[in-house]
């Protein structure tokens, strides 16, 4: 499994996701810091918060878009047989992959923050480096890792690339705002009630997994609530990672 995911890996590099990553990160917060370095300006902590915005979005259609089409493209090139034929299986081949893809996006993750926290010191021009920002990538990435499982989950349910980057990034979407569906659903009553907290339970809270407030004004993320987010993420890691391997299993190839 680790030559798997070592390869993917490499993979990610091949397919220069970095550059294009990098490239339009510093380009936005280089708009950002001209506008809050400007008279008529955004505030220091409106700029962190567009920087932080950039990198949670920009790595979350990533994630979608480059897992998906990742698998479907080993399936249509016939790559996926090679390494099948290997003494890998199927479960392990899915786990290999997901292995390599987080592996891809942790690095990605930590070249954010880096520029995020460079054009932070820059613009606020203090002696301290403000590295407790780095506490924002384990939130980035524990909703990159619970995108992750649905994206490999509904690429072994769809044949279609496109039905599944779709699905993953309206997925991203709505879990962005589960807290306000439960508003919605005070605010109804019979089926329609039934059906939007249904919805509500269904679908990730990514909101549980966001440290944005503590690692940018407080200082860090509390013990309790990193692992409040580390045990809800692997949950649903698991889940949806157990379910497509099942899938997996039993998809003719």
């Amino acid at each position: 499994m680790w030559p798997l995911a070592k390869y993917t890996f490499l993979e990610s590099i091949r397919d220069r996701i970095y550059l294009g990553f990098f490239t339009g990160l510093v380009v936005l917060n280089l708009l950002f810091l001209a506008v809050g370095s400007s008279p008529w300006g955004l505030t220091n902590h409106i700029v962190e918060r567009l920087g932080w915005l950039a990198v949670d979005v920009m790595l979350s259609l990533l994630t979608a878009i480059y897992a998906v089409n990742n698998l479907n493209r080993e399936r249509e090139r016939k790559i996926l047989y090679g390494h099948l034929t290997l003494p890998l299986g199927r479960s392990r081949y899915l786990l290999g992959k997901a292995l390599g893809i987080t592996m891809s996006l942790t690095l990605l993750a930590f070249v954010g923050a880096t520029v995020i926290i460079v054009g932070d010191w820059y613009l606020t021009a203090v002696e301290s480096v403000p590295f407790h920002m780095y506490w924002m990538v384990p939130s980035v990435m524990l909703k990159c890792m619970i995108l992750l499982g649905y994206a490999i989950l509904l690429t072994q349910l769809s044949s279609s690339a496109l039905t599944a980057t779709l699905f993953t990034l309206g997925l991203y979407l709505i879990s962005n705002g589960a807290e306000e569906l439960l508003g919605l659903a005070a605010n109804l009553s019979g089926l329609s009630r039934t059906l939007v907290e249904g919805v509500y339970y269904l679908i990730p809270n990514l909101q549980l997994v966001d440290f944005e407030q503590a690692s940018l004004y407080a200082g860090g993320v509390t013990p309790e609530r990193l692992g409040l987010g580390l045990g809800y993420a692997a949950a649903y890691v698991t889940a949806t990672l157990v379910l497509a391997c099942l899938v997996f299993g039993r998809k003719d190839l």
